[in-house]
Parts: structure tokens; C-alpha cells; sequence
């Protein structure tokens, strides 16, 4: 194999791997905020309800992560687009 195959083959593995990793924090995080959007039972130990809470916090936090993640990503690629056009 070429060098420059070589590289570009480790570059695609790489990519896909960070691609994998964002998507099973997104879905994480997705699933923490719904754990937190659960009502707390009457007889739950305050432990508990404080958990649920913290939960939704870290949902949310990473629900807006990814979204502006994605939103700078779309940004970045939109120009280079544009000059590959010219």
C-alpha cells in the first residue's frame, strides 16, 4: 500500500470513531434527560429525586452541546462548499 492510502484509511477509521463516540453521547445524553423528565413518586428517597434532577440537568446540557456542535460543524463546511465551487 501507499503511503498516502494508508493515511487516508486511518483518517476515514478515525473519523468514523469520533463518529460513533458523538452519537452514542448524544443518545446518552438524550436518555439522562428523559430519566430526569420522569415525575418523582411520593415514596422515592430524596437521594433519588435529587438524582432525577442532576440527570435532566446533564440532558440538557448535552442535548445543547451537540446541538451547537452541529450547527458550528454546518457553519464550518458550508464555506468551504463554496469555494470548491469557483
Amino acid at each position: 500500500m501507499k503511503p498516502h492510502k494508508i493515511s487516508r484509511l486511518l483518517g476515514h477509521g478515525l473519523a468514523h470513531v469520533q463518529n460513533i463516540v458523538d452519537n452514542t453521547l448524544d443518545w446518552g445524553f438524550k436518555k439522562l434527560q428523559n430519566a430526569g423528565d420522569k415525575k418523582p413518586k411520593k415514596n422515592e428517597h430524596t437521594i433519588i429525586r435529587h438524582s432525577k434532577t442532576a440527570a435532566k440537568f446533564l440532558g440538557e446540557m448535552g442535548t445543547a452541546y451537540f446541538e451547537k456542535y452541529k450547527e458550528l460543524k454546518t457553519e464550518k463546511i458550508k464555506p468551504q462548499k463554496k469555494k470548491r465551487n469557483r
